[in-house]
This record gives C-alpha cells, structure tokens and sequence, in this order.
C-alpha cells in the first residue's frame, strides 16, 4: 500500500484503512515536514484528536473507516454529527486538524482533485453541455470575459447547477422552473467545513452566472426563451471602519512584528509600510502589491499605478505617500526587489498574518470586515467626516457605491432625526400658552347610544 502527500501530486489508495493511512503515512510526513515535534504537547493532541476522529468516523458510518471517506460530502455533515454529540471536543482545533487531514489526500477515489482546502467538482466539457459550451464558445466569444478568475467563477455556478440536476446540465435544463428549485437548493445548502448557509449575496452571484450564460444563448437563438429572475434580498449592513484607538494599536502592532519577509526586508518595516500606504491611498490590496519601485518617485513620493492593476483596468492612479511612508520604503529600497513589497507566500498566508498582527493589536479580525479593506474604508470615512469626497479619491462613478459600502455611518457626524423634530412636550406647552379663545376644542361629546 502507498499513500502519497499532496506533494508528489499522485493518487491515493482510496481502500486503505483510515487508522493505518494516518499513522503510517499522514503523521510521518508531517514530522518530515517539522510541524510540530513528535513527542510534544501539540503533537500529542493531534494524535488525540485524529485518533478520536478515526473512532467516531466509524461509529458514525456504521463500518470501518477509509481513506475514500475523506472528502467534504461526508466530513462536513460528520463534523455537524460529532459537534451534538460533544460540543467540547469538535471545537475549532478539530476542524483545523481536518482540514489539514483532508488537504494531505491529492485525489479523492471518483477523480475530484483536491487542493487549498476545496473540492474541484468534474464538469464534462462535451459539446451539447452548459460548460462545454462556456469552453469552446462562450469565454472566447463573450469580450467581457476576461480573467480566469470570472471563468473559475463560471465553473463554480456550473458545478452547484451539476449537482442540483444530478448530472451535467444541458440547453434543455434552462427553464424558469430548474432556476427557480435551483435558488432553493443553493439556499438550502450546507457548506463545509461548519455547515453554515450560504449567503444570498453569493446565491445571487452563482444563479447570474447561469442567467448571463442564458441571455447570450437566447441572443443566438439557441435558446427560444430569456430568462426571468427576481434577485432574492440582501441587508444592506452597515460597513465598519476602523476608530482612530483602533488604527494607532494596528500601527504600533505593525511595528513589532518579528522576522524578515524576504531577504533585505524586515517584517515590520513590510507590514508597517503596506498598512500606511493602503491608508494614504485607499488603495485595494491586489493593486498594491503588484506596485513595483518603477512607478514610485522617491523625489515627491509618488506612486503610479497603471490601470492594468487596478480592480476594471480603467484607469491608472496617482497615490502621494505621506513622509513616515516615505522614510520606511526608504529603508526598504535597500534590499534592490523589483516588487515594493515583495511577498512570495500564498494569499492565504498574506491574511493570516493580518489576524496575527490584529491579535497582538487586541483587535477583531474577520478577513471580509477587518483585512487590508477595512483600511480603505477607514480612509474614506475619516476623508468624509473632514468635507472631502471619498467617492472621488476611490474612484468611484456612483457616489452610492461609497455610501453605501465603505462610509462607516456611526463615526460620521449627522443631525439625528429627533434633535430635529419638534419635541410632544413642547407642543402641550405651545398650547397651554394660547388664549382661552384660540385654544382648540379637545373635549369630546357624548352622543347617547340609539334606542
């Protein structure tokens, strides 16, 4: 029997004992990788935890255990089982460690590819199928079409559409009905790894695809019908910046992280600077850190960037730094990278390190609400509260778009309604006050009832 890491990128044996494939094959390659010494606290609660899942994994599928079991349709609703049954024990740790279990297997046994946590579902490419469509037509016809993340979120409604048909869907399959039970199996799905619901802002997201896909078929007579879809209801929150206490602890965190990004660039001076940039500029995250030392005059502290790397390709920004930007990326221009700041790590990485700098900062994370964007709402926010218009230094052609979704409503200062309206009290004294022959009759007359 083999089993092979993620690494080596080859199948595994998909009938072997889970208990055999995670002492003989997971464990030692996890100590090879010196994650965690074998013998110490942390390694001791692994074997714990992986022993404990392999006991109950049983329990649960009523027969022993394999390495084809591990795959998110069966740990998921497995994970929600354990959790009723010890809330203690399937708490976050154990997710983790399931997680890391499930991304070691490289192909689970019917040819789903495996990667980063997620499960690339199969989607035939044959002619007459929705995707076979997008492959051989669709993305090379449709000039929108542009990136391969779009195409990847494509895929993703395809995949959702595939398995709410059962099968690979077809022209026949776009109908107003099949649209219609498709909404309601996105909302009644189950996402892995804690099952949680999956929002309707997304579930909006997936269905335009397939809506998008349907008007450009319908547009070619492929289709005799154009699709009618009334989008489902998203609360518009309110968005949340950061309060100047917050920002100073963020910095002063910043400052006092340990280590070297990469050779000739401390972590500090890294995390300080991308931090104080992004609050200069207001700038998204992916377009800064493509910046590169070309673009940037040290003379004025100025840095273009083109419009190639901004979210629409539209147009191209010019972002002054402020001088305590300016002296760090002095120090850093030293270490001669092409890349202002470099970051040779995955994304992932990129955002568990801005949870470890919020959690020495004793900040709350969340990467949607309390990552790299929330600095940009921050910058919007403090530039409104001060007269000038964020909407025009982010860019944006719709100042609802700003107003709607980076302007943190409880920092600004508005006139509440009810310092505005004329209170009851003063009214009763307003009345009080007029002459017997201006006031107006408030008693009621009795009528006697008929009969």
């Amino acid at each position: 029997m083999t089993i092979i890491p993620l690494q080596a990128k080859l199948v595994v044996n998909p009938d072997a004992p889970l208990v055999e494939f995670v002492r003989d094959s997971y464990l030692p390659w996890l100590a090879t990788l010196n994650v965690k010494t074998a013998g110490n606290k942390d390694w001791r609660t692994r074997e714990n935890i992986l022993r404990d899942m392999g006991k109950l994994l049983a329990v649960y599928l009523k027969r022993p255990a394999v390495v084809r079991d591990l795959n998110v349709e069966t740990i998921a609703p497995f994970l929600d089982w354990w959790q009723r049954l010890a809330p203690f024990k399937a708490s976050v740790p154990v997710k983790r460690e399931v997680r890391k279990l499930l991304r070691f297997v490289t192909y689970v046994p019917d040819g789903r590819a495996k990667g980063s946590g997620s499960v690339t579902r199969p989607l035939s490419d044959a002619p007459d199928t929705l995707w076979g469509i997008c492959c051989s037509e669709y993305f090379r016809k449709r000039q929108k079409i542009r990136s391969d993340q779009t195409r990847r979120q494509y895929r993703t409604a395809l995949a959702d559409f595939r398995e709410f048909l059962g099968r690979d869907g077809l022209l026949a399959d776009l109908d107003e009905d099949n649209l219609v039970m498709f909404v309601k199996h996105l909302e009644a799905k189950q996402l892995p790894p804690d099952g949680r619901k999956m929002s309707p802002a997304t579930i909006n997201e997936r269905v335009a695809r397939l809506v998008s896909l349907w008007n450009w078929l319908a547009r070619r007579r492929r289709i005799y019908e154009f699709p009618e879809f009334d989008r489902l209801r998203v609360p518009r929150r309110n968005p949340k910046a950061w309060k100047p206490e917050e920002l100073a602890r963020l910095f002063a965190a910043c400052r006092l992280e340990p280590g070297q990004v990469v050779q000739g660039i401390n972590a500090a001076d890294w995390w300080f600077s991308i931090n104080s940039a992004i609050y200069d500029c207001a700038e998204r995250i992916g377009a800064v850190l493509q910046a590169r030392w070309a673009w940037y005059d040290e003379a004025t502290g100025l840095l273009e960037l083109p419009a190639e790397t901004r979210k629409g390709n539209t147009a191209d920004m010019l972002h002054p730094f402020h001088q305590d930007t300016q002296a760090v990326l002095a120090r850093m221009r030293q270490a001669g990278h092409a890349l202002i700041w470099p970051w040779p790590y995955s994304s992932a990485t990129l955002y568990k390190g801005c949870k470890r700098i919020c959690k020495r900062a004793g900040l709350p994370y969340d990467r949607w609400k309390s990552g790299f964007h929330k600095l940009r709402r921050t910058t919007a926010t403090f530039l409104q509260m001060r007269g000038v218009d964020a909407g025009m230094v982010l860019g944006h052609s719709d100042p609802r778009v700003t107003r709607d979704s980076y302007l943190d409503r409880s920092q600004l200062v508005q006139r509440r309604v009810c310092d505005v309206l004329p209170r009851p009290q003063e009214l009763i004294d307003g009345i009080a006050l007029l002459p017997a022959a201006e006031k107006p009759l408030l008693r009621l007359e009795h009528k006697p009832a008929k009969g």
